[in-house]
C-alpha cells in the first residue's frame, strides 16, 4: 500500500532528521549525492511498478534560496529522459486554480518525463481550471535541472524559483508512470514538498572580490576542452575570441572541429583572436569527418601522436550495431558515421619541461540505453583507448589528457572505459568534476531550443601520476556577475555561441623536469 512517510518510517527507513543536513550543505548538480544524506524522505513508495517502466521508491525535498530539489530513488536504473513512456510528475501550487488530472485535483502543472516516446525529454504542460492542457512548453524554459543524464538509480531534480514554475512555500507532488498503451505501471500517492526554508549559496555566482577566473595557486599550465560546435567558430570568430581570451588557456582541447580546414587556417585564426607573445601551434585531427579534433599550444609545437597519425577506422564489429529493426534513417546515418573514422585526434606537447599526451574526442550523440549509437558510443571509446595505450607504451610520456564531448546520455561505459588503467604508471586517470561558476551545477551542455534539459557531457580526465588538479571550472558567461563581465569584456549571453560550455582545468606537474 503507498503512504506518505511519518517520522517512524523515516527511521525505519535508515535516515535521520532533515534540518542539520539542510541547513550545513549546499545541494549541488553534479551526479552526486552526498549532500542527500541525513535528509528525510518526503515519500516512500513500495516496489510494486511493471518493469520495463520506471518503479519509483522515494523522495526527498530540499530547498536554496534559488530553487527547490526533489531527489527521487528509482528500483532499477533508467535513463529518465529517455525512457520507453512518459512519467509524469503533477503539481499543484496551492489555491483554487488547477484541474484534475489521473485522479488528483488541484494540478496546476504537468512535468512529462520522455513525453510520451523514448528520446523527448522533458516538457511542462500548464493546466487550466478545467483540466485542459492550457500550454505546453519545453522544460527548459522552465531552468529545470536533472542530473545524472545517464542510466541512474537516482536523480537530482532542480526547479528554479519563479517563471513557469512558481517553486515556494508547500507545493503538492504526485508521480504517475505510465506503459506505452497509456496505462498506469505505477503511481505514487500524493506528497507535500516544504520549499519555503532557503538555505543561503554558499557563494555569490561569479562574484566577490577575487577574480572568478584567475587561475588556481600553484598552477603550471591552463587547458580549455570546448566542443566548438562545428563551423561556429569559424562563422563566429570573434565571439570565441572573447571567451579564450578571459580564460586565457596555454593548451586548447577542441573538439567537433568542422572538416574541410587546416592548421595554418585554425592557427591564424588563433593568433587573431587570442593574441599573445608567442604564435599559437596546432595540430589538426585527420579522422571524424565533420567533427574534427584540434590540439593547440602555445609557444611550442604539439607533434601527432604516431598512434593518431593515420584516421581512426572502426573495427568491423561496428556494424553490428545497425541491425535490421533499426530505422532506416539511423541506419544512414550510421553507416555514413562509419565511413569517416572515430572522432579523436591525440598529440604530444612540451608544457614545463615535461611531454604530454592530449587527447581529444567527440563520441556519437543520443540515442537511449542500449540503441545502436548507444553501442557505437562504447566501440568508439575501446578504439580511442587502444590508440591512447599505444602512444603511452612507445615512450616519452610524463602525463596524460583524455578531454571532450562523451555523451554519456545513456550508459556511461564510454567514460569508465576511457579512465581505468590509462594512466603511464597503469592506474586510472582521474576524473574531476569542477561546477559551474554559480557553483550550482557540474552541467556542460545547454539548448533551450532542445527538449533536453542541461547535461554533463564533457569530461576532461587528468593522469594523476604525474598532474596534480589545481582548479577549474566550466565556463558559463552568465554566471559572472555584472563588474566581472566588464572586467573580462564579456557579455551576458556570451556563451550562447555555442550549446557546449568550456571545461577549465587549471593542473600542476608533479614530476621532474627530464
Amino acid at each position: 500500500m503507498k503512504r506518505i512517510l511519518s517520522l517512524a518510517a523515516a527511521l525505519a527507513f535508515g535516515i535521520a532528521g532533515r534540518a542539520s543536513a539542510q541547513d550545513s550543505t549546499h545541494v549541488v548538480l553534479d551526479g552526486r549525492f552526498d549532500e542527500w544524506e541525513g535528509v528525510a524522505p518526503v515519500l516512500q513508495d513500495p516496489a510494486d511498478g511493471r518493469a520495463p517502466y520506471p518503479d519509483i521508491l522515494a523522495v526527498q525535498a530540499r530547498a536554496d534560496v534559488d530553487a527547490g530539489f526533489l531527489n527521487l530513488t528509482l528500483r532499477e536504473p533508467v535513463v529518465l529522459q529517455s525512457l520507453p513512456a512518459p512519467m509524469l510528475l503533477l503539481v499543484d501550487f496551492g489555491g483554487p486554480m488547477g484541474g484534475e488530472v489521473h485522479g488528483m485535483r488541484g494540478v496546476d502543472a504537468v512535468l512529462e518525463f520522455s513525453g510520451g516516446r523514448p528520446g523527448a525529454g522533458v516538457w511542462l504542460r500548464r493546466i487550466d481550471g478545467e483540466g485542459r492542457v492550457d500550454t505546453l512548453v519545453s522544460a527548459n524554459e522552465t531552468e529545470m535541472m536533472i542530473a545524472p543524464s545517464h542510466v541512474s538509480r537516482r536523480f537530482e531534480i532542480r526547479l528554479r524559483r519563479g517563471g513557469p514554475l512558481n517553486i515556494g512555500g508547500q507545493i503538492r507532488f504526485r508521480f504517475v508512470v505510465l506503459d506505452s498503451a497509456g496505462g498506469v505501471a505505477d503511481e505514487t500517492e500524493a506528497f507535500t514538498a516544504d520549499f519555503s526554508s532557503i538555505v543561503m549559496p554558499p557563494l555569490e555566482p561569479g562574484g566577490g572580490f577575487t577574480d572568478p577566473l584567475a587561475r588556481a595557486p600553484g598552477t603550471d599550465l591552463r587547458v580549455v576542452s570546448w566542443n566548438v560546435g562545428r563551423e561556429t567558430m569559424f562563422r563566429q570568430p570573434d565571439a570565441f575570441g572573447a571567451i579564450l581570451r578571459a580564460l586565457d588557456p596555454d593548451l586548447l582541447l577542441l573538439d567537433e572541429v568542422a572538416g574541410g580546414h587546416s592548421a595554418p587556417e585554425v592557427q591564424a585564426l588563433l593568433d587573431r583572436i587570442l593574441p599573445g607573445d608567442e604564435p599559437w601551434h596546432v595540430v589538426y585531427g585527420t579522422s571524424g569527418g565533420s567533427q574534427r579534433g584540434v590540439i593547440a599550444a602555445r609557444g611550442t609545437a604539439p607533434e601527432m601522436a604516431r598512434s593518431f597519425m593515420a584516421r581512426l577506422p572502426y573495427p568491423d564489429s561496428a556494424r553490428d550495431v545497425i541491425g535490421d529493426d533499426t530505422a532506416a534513417a539511423a541506419q544512414g546515418w550510421l553507416r555514413s558515421r562509419l565511413e569517416v573514422n572515430v572522432p579523436a585526434t591525440g598529440a604530444l606537447v612540451t608544457l614545463g619541461g615535461r611531454r604530454l599526451l592530449g587527447v581529444t574526442l567527440d563520441l556519437e550523440s543520443g540515442g537511449a540505453l542500449g540503441s545502436p549509437k548507444d553501442r557505437l558510443r562504447r566501440i568508439e571509446a575501446l578504439r580511442i583507448r587502444d590508440a591512447v595505450a599505444q602512444a603511452i607504451a612507445a615512450g616519452g610520456v610524463d602525463g596524460v589528457l583524455v578531454a571532450g564531448d562523451f555523451n554519456l546520455v545513456a550508459s556511461p561505459d564510454p567514460l569508465q572505459l576511457l579512465a581505468t588503467g590509462l594512466d603511464v604508471d597503469g592506474s586510472d586517470l582521474h576524473v574531476p568534476t569542477p561546477l559551474r561558476l554559480d557553483g550550482a551545477s557540474a552541467l556542460t551542455w545547454e539548448n533551450p531550443e532542445e527538449p533536453f534539459t542541461p547535461s554533463r557531457l564533457d569530461f576532461v580526465l587528468v593522469g594523476d601520476a604525474a598532474l596534480a588538479v589545481t582548479g577549474g571550472f566550466i565556463f558559463r558567461a552568465g554566471d559572472l556577475t555584472p563588474r566581472w563581465l566588464e572586467t573580462h569584456g564579456l557579455t551576458a549571453d556570451a556563451s550562447r555561441v555555442t550549446d557546449h560550455l568550456p571545461v577549465v582545468t587549471d593542473l600542476r606537474w608533479t614530476v621532474p623536469v627530464r
